[in-house]
């Protein structure tokens, strides 16, 4: 990046700072009233579908979760309720998604759970949460969306806890032994999205593709690289590779189960992506080695003072833990040709 760039992404990056103030004040105020959870019984997580703008997300799913495990450290159990209005009309795809939020909410919140429920936003109002904190309670009784200020309370919230804290916080590579497939001794996991209905412009092209598997096997040689995708990704990226005799493996091909793909990530030597889906989560909420190249928008990333530094998202990330901080496909192959594979292992 030259010193023009470097002078205009500096200037931008106060413009967008000066937005970071509301949140920063409405967060602290959020913060201050953690002192009434001692007085209380049971956090209340809340997950509004219509509240939500992509109430049917993993990735989004899994924000929400992960903000609500932060409050393990008041050593309370966490109860989460999902308010999905007119349960009986969902579709076929929303009943399947529904049903995997609260498995990823047994599986992640695991001890920490006190219990899960779905009702309706009527049922919901009858209740009394007396007993319960519930975090962002005035914007979760107007059912506005929360994540914006969340996202933001991770390096705010758990920054100063301890080395045994983090280790329970965090996903670890035993946390999914029990979906666990027959893999390659070492391996690297590559994350990749292709789907041409939504979010189109985080599907990786024909030609990026085939420029990052070259890229991969000048770095890693004749390491196996499992595809992480969903069915439609794992066609896309088999049909190239099927076309320019491409040697790679599939997530498919070892499991169905969501869950089977996250022991396959957590069990990589590596984990690397390009304008990411939301598997990205995963890698975010370990100490996993990664490559991020993407962007989570410049704007909200400080007016919401979300990060830690411009390429830093959480505080616990390790030096082996890259991102990438640009859309740019020529950056990021730049990016990638000067880091040293050896540091991970390969």
């Amino acid at each position: 990046m030259n010193l023009l760039n470097k002078i205009k992404r500096l200037i931008l990056i106060c413009i967008w700072s000066l937005p970071s103030i509301k949140p920063f004040i409405y967060n602290y105020l959020e913060l201050s009233k953690h002192r009434l959870i001692e007085k209380k019984k049971l956090i209340l997580g809340v997950y509004d579908y219509s509240s939500s703008k992509n109430p049917y997300s993993i990735g989004d799913f899994l924000f929400y979760i992960f903000f609500y495990k932060c409050f393990i450290i008041y050593k309370k159990k966490i109860e989460l309720i999902i308010i999905c209005d007119q349960k009986n009309k969902l579709n076929n795809f929303q009943n399947k998604t529904l049903t995997l939020h609260l498995k990823l909410t047994k599986i992640f919140l695991s001890k920490h759970l006190h219990k899960v429920s779905v009702c309706d936003w009527k049922t919901f109002k009858k209740n009394n949460f007396q007993n319960y904190y519930i975090p962002y309670r005035d914007d979760v009784f107007k059912r506005k969306d929360l994540r914006l200020n969340l996202v933001s309370m991770f390096n705010k919230m758990i920054i100063n806890t301890t080395h045994k804290f983090m280790n329970d916080y965090l996903i670890n590579k035993n946390s999914f032994d029990k979906f666990k497939k027959n893999t390659p001794k070492n391996y690297i996991t590559w994350h990749i999205r292709h789907n041409p209905k939504w979010a189109v412009q985080r599907n990786i092209s024909k030609l990026e593709f085939i420029e990052i598997y070259k890229l991969l096997r000048k770095k890693i040689k004749s390491t196996p690289i499992i595809i992480i995708s969903d069915s439609l990704g794992c066609s896309f990226a088999k049909s190239i590779a099927k076309k320019n005799n491409l040697n790679l493996l599939f997530c498919k091909d070892f499991s169905k189960s969501l869950f089977s793909d996250f022991f396959l990530i957590m069990h990589s030597k590596l984990f690397i992506t390009f304008k990411a889906g939301g598997m990205l989560v995963i890698p975010w909420f370990s100490k996993l080695n990664f490559i991020w190249g993407g962007v989570i928008g410049y704007k909200n990333q400080y007016a919401y003072g979300r990060t830690i530094s411009f390429t830093k998202l959480h505080f616990w990330h390790t030096k082996n833990q890259f991102w990438i901080n640009s859309n740019s496909f020529g950056f990021f192959k730049h990016k990638v040709k000067k880091i040293n594979f050896k540091r991970f292992g390969l």
